[in-house]
């Protein structure tokens, strides 16, 4: 599809979604990793160059991908903005909103583009969903649940460390808070409890309170090993509501004003591009036209904002209002 070169920095679960993506989309690819011997064999069993180092990496790409814990995508983002090469960055954005903020103006700067990687917005019921709602088949959105649940994940330490990844307030829910806007519209506070459970099960709860009036509830578990990863979602308006699982081939079930049940299908056809490869392709596609891709740096800004106040509020046990300047 392109001629562009993309450096993908990283080699664990997200990596390989990605590098299988970019493999499908025809880039020219090249990967590092602080696993020299898992890049190795990446870059073996897809037929890419593996590069010795960061440095050496950013001199052969034209766009990096990071997909790297959440505490290393700073570094990695400055240093490609500071080469001249455009980021993909895998949620969240950053750890902090500040740091996230100093990603985007860094790339801003160097006029570079950023793109947060928010692969939600790529999943098929998710979009109808949102086309409903733009068309105002529901009217005012009112009420919105949003429903996360998965394996904790294991694979690597570092998700454990709250200091790192912020833990299933941050790493799990950023797509629900970033789903959320993306329907009703800004949030400006957060009302969350402290995630509680056991060492296989953790589960927490946010309140979103939308500048609009509307209230999302969104709720996280991160469950024992070999646990499903499932997700559902309902939006209620003054004019109707929707009701979905969130996985592709899901329908989307919609009520209107007259009353009316219409079951909306989202289609599944094996072999279909997969959200990852759809995300990537809308970057690419914004790189060569220069237009906007579906997901805006400031998104990836407010949604680490968000789950920032989810964690100050289940420290604290009161609402956190959500600074809405300078996103």
């Amino acid at each position: 599809m392109s001629a562009m070169r993309v450096g993908v920095v990283g080699s664990g679960f997200i990596a390989k979604q990605h590098l299988r993506s970019w493999r499908a989309l025809g880039v020219d690819l090249v990967i590092y990793s602080q696993d020299v011997d898992e890049a190795t064999r990446l870059s073996q069993k897809y037929g890419f160059t593996a590069a010795p180092s960061l440095d050496a990496l950013l001199v052969e790409c034209d766009l990096v991908d990071v997909c790297t814990p959440t505490d290393q995508h700073l570094p990695i983002a400055l240093a490609a903005a500071a080469a001249g090469v455009h980021v993909v960055c895998e949620k969240p954005l950053a750890r902090t909103s500040a740091e996230a903020a100093q990603m985007v103006a860094a790339c801003e700067a160097a006029g570079v583009r950023l793109f947060p990687a928010h692969v939600v917005r790529y999943i098929d019921p998710y979009v109808a969903a949102w086309r409903e709602i733009t068309r105002g088949t529901l009217g005012e959105v009112a009420v919105a649940h949003f429903s996360r649940s998965g394996p904790r994940p294991t694979w690597s330490s570092w998700f454990g460390d709250g200091a790192r990844s912020g833990g299933l307030l941050m790493d799990l829910l950023i797509h629900d808070y970033d789903i959320a806007q993306w329907f009703a519209g800004p949030v400006v506070r957060v009302w969350a409890t402290a995630p509680r459970g056991s060492q296989t099960k953790e589960i927490g709860v946010v309140v979103l309170t939308h500048a609009s009036g509307a209230i999302s509830h969104v709720e996280g578990i991160w469950d024992a090993p070999g646990a499903s990863l499932t997700s559902t979602f309902s939006v209620y308006g003054d004019r109707g509501y929707l009701i979905s699982g969130a996985t592709p081939g899901t329908e989307v079930r919609v009520r209107d004003a007259e009353g009316v049940v219409r079951r909306s299908p989202v289609p599944f056809t094996p072999g279909a591009p997969g959200p990852f490869e759809l995300e990537l392709r809308d970057f690419l596609t914004a790189v060569g036209s220069g237009t906007d891709a579906r997901v805006l740096p400031t998104d990836g800004v407010v949604a680490v904002r968000i789950a920032e106040a989810a964690v100050e509020s289940a420290r604290s046990g009161v609402a956190v209002e959500v600074e809405r300047s300078g996103a």
